[in-house]
């Protein structure tokens, strides 16, 4: 519970309030004190219960990662009596004002301080907790090691839309012109590589221009006096095409394994570069730095603007890692060619309508940005329907069209391929690792196998019906599943065209098309399902292979399990056998497809000791029991 101090400011009981040092419309922030000091953020605006248990939730993940290094420590965080949600945070000298006074950092300090927030992002990462503003603004150096604060930029109720900036990832720079906070682990891994680069004196490409989007495909130029291949992971990890970027984890270890040699640049960083334009207060300094130039751009972005997106600046090839030591994964190659083309695509179309709008209409004529760009992603597509219609309504047209897929599902099941729900027709080869391996294809209710799932050669293929079969149930019910595990998701949020939140206590992340809306990714972790919507493709065509005649009677070993249920309907004998060994004996009551066992069991090995199983065929290969729950079930041939 929070307590009421002078001014209407409220504070955990215990501490005083000594300033405010930040207010924005989201929250305020204020340093504090017990006996030390420490940033308390609070919300200004109650948020419902949903909201707070998105927080909660978020803040449990934040305060299980947070006692390790890399990450500032965090007092506590949780909801006030109000409905406000609050976060206490230690505070300390920030990286930036350090920056500011020394300029550049020794070369040992820098990459101590780099190796240490990688771990802690690391980590981070591993809990979905993300930072979103990783920058020397919110770098904590607490005795003579570095610490991330400013989490709290992106949490449930407290996130603050940050402004584009020198360290915003090439890939957020829509979503920061149109002011909606965004996350990830691939920009946080940029923004601390750019902040590393920074402390040792690189000279930003972009940084006196950082909406050109021309420069943003630039490499990191070499710092001076620095070897030993520190600079080459840098760039490797400010790559503009994020899928080419090391993890946090990949970026820890390779920095570990450098033997970096010679000394930082000695230069005086821009303040742009470290004012933290956007970002909240996190430490106990107050003294401002100088901010960046409000409402004119440069004159490099709008000689930019005059040419198109996919012939702006031709980029300097970016070195091939091939010489950084293989410690954990691979970091892959960022050629001129990739990197070019990435920056060319995705994003940049709505980057520069947005940045010539600003030149052409500037900031105060009271046109929205949104007008011109139909809105932000997804925006139309939503309109005013609840998040959960909107996912449900998104998977609807699995059961209409036709569409290529990609599937895993636990250990089970590892697919791809083309399901065509109108005509019931699907193609799909299974792939480990998943237990199943072979290929599948539906038309109708025939199902066909071949490979080690029908333990049949590559190319020889059996039939059955698919109703009895467990991976064609598994794999082709998706078009039915899908819609209805949405239906049950809870405290679902949205962010774009992303939807994340609860399903039966497991988390869920969800990704619709941005102009139709149609459901292009969905995974639930407690599930282990991950589902990937692709480009519609035609289903291959059924083999000729004829099936082989049907059932006329029962006969047959049949086994579930160590269990073994024997038949011979033309002697009209039965038996049952467990692990090799026979506990019991019956009569068929009939010859045909689907009869009645009445079952006489040795004592102990079976309860009760009397009882009558029901046994009907399924297809060729199965049968099912029921009639005692010991041994009910589906059996399957004993392959001879």
């Amino acid at each position: 519970m929070l307590a009421n101090l002078p001014g209407e400011v409220k504070v955990i009981p215990g501490y005083s309030v000594i300033e405010q040092l930040d207010e924005d419309p989201v929250a305020t922030t204020y340093l504090v004190s017990d006996g030390g000091e420490a940033v308390l953020t609070v919300a200004r605006q109650a948020v419902p219960p949903d909201g707070r248990t998105a927080f909660r939730q978020w803040a449990n993940a934040l305060l299980g990662i947070a006692d390790g290094p890399g990450i500032a420590r965090v007092h506590a965080a949780d909801i006030t009596a109000d409905g406000k949600p609050y976060l206490v945070v230690a505070t300390g000298d920030v990286l930036g004002d350090l920056l500011q006074e020394q300029g550049p950092l020794p070369l040992a300090t820098v990459c101590q301080h780099a190796l240490t927030l990688a771990d802690g992002l690391a980590r981070a990462h591993a809990a979905d907790v993300f930072h979103g503003t990783v920058q020397p603004a919110t770098v904590l150096v607490l005795d003579e090691s570095a610490a991330l604060a400013g989490f709290g930029a992106v949490a449930p109720g407290l996130t603050v839309a940050t402004a584009a900036d020198a360290y915003t990832p090439p890939e957020h720079l829509p979503d920061a012109f149109v002011q909606r906070a965004v996350a990830t682990a691939a920009g946080d891994v940029y923004q601390l590589a750019l902040t590393t680069y920074v402390a040792l004196g690189g000279v930003v490409p972009w940084e006196a221009s950082p909406l050109d989007l021309g420069t943003r495909t630039t490499p990191l130029a070499d710092v001076p006096g620095v070897e030993g291949g520190l600079v080459e992971l840098l760039r490797a990890a400010t790559a503009p095409d994020p899928v080419l970027r090391p993890t946090a984890e990949q970026f820890r270890d390779h920095l570990a394994a450098l033997q970096v040699e010679g000394e930082s640049r000695n230069r005086v960083i821009p303040p742009e570069l470290l004012a933290g334009r956007g970002v909240r207060k996190v430490g106990r300094r107050t003294a401002a730095l100088v901010a960046l130039a409000g409402g004119g751009l440069s004159a490099t972005t709008t000689a930019f603007l005059g040419r198109s997106a996919t012939t702006a600046s031709t980029p300097t090839a970016l070195p091939v890692i091939a010489a950084l030591p293989a410690v954990g994964p691979a970091i892959p190659a960022a050629t001129a060619a990739t990197v070019a083309t990435a920056a060319a695509t995705t994003s940049i179309t709505k980057v520069v309508v947005i940045t010539a709008l600003t030149v052409v209409v500037g900031g105060g004529a009271g046109i929205a940005i949104p007008q011109f760009l139909d809105g932000a992603p997804c925006d139309s597509v939503v309109g005013d329907r609840s998040n959960n219609t909107v996912l449900v309504d998104s998977a609807k047209f699995l059961s209409t069209g036709s569409y290529g897929f990609t599937l895993r599902y636990g250990k089970e099941v590892d697919a791809e391929g083309a399901f065509d729900s109108a005509a019931r027709r699907a193609s799909v080869v299974l792939k480990p690792p998943g237990e199943y391996v072979g290929e599948i294809r539906l038309d109708g209710d025939d199902l066909a196998m071949t490979g080690p799932v029908a333990k049949t050669p590559p190319g020889q293929w059996k039939h059955q019906k698919a109703s009895s079969n467990v991976v064609a149930r598994t794999v082709l019910a998706v078009p039915e599943t899908v819609p209805e595990l949405l239906g049950r998701t809870e405290q679902v949020q949205r962010d774009g065209c992303t939807f994340t939140g609860q399903f039966e206590q497991a988390r869920f992340e969800a990704t619709i098309e941005e102009t139709a809306g149609d459901l292009r990714s969905l995974r639930i972790d407690r599930l282990d399902l991950d589902l990937r919507i692709t480009a519609a493709v035609p289903p291959a065509e059924m083999p000729t292979t004829s099936a082989p005649p049907a059932r006329t009677n029962l006969t047959g070993r049949w086994e579930k399990g160590n269990v073994s249920l024997l038949i011979n309907s033309q002697e009209s004998a039965a038996g049952i056998m467990r692990a090799g060994e026979p506990i019991c004996t019956g009569r068929p009551a009939g010859a045909g497809t689907k009869t009645e066992i009445p079952v006489n069991c040795l004592p102990g090995t079976a309860r009760p000791q009397q009882f009558r199983l029901r046994v009907e065929l399924v297809d060729n290969e199965h049968v099912s029991v029921s009639g005692n729950v010991q041994f009910a079930g589906t059996y399957r041939l004993a392959q001879s």
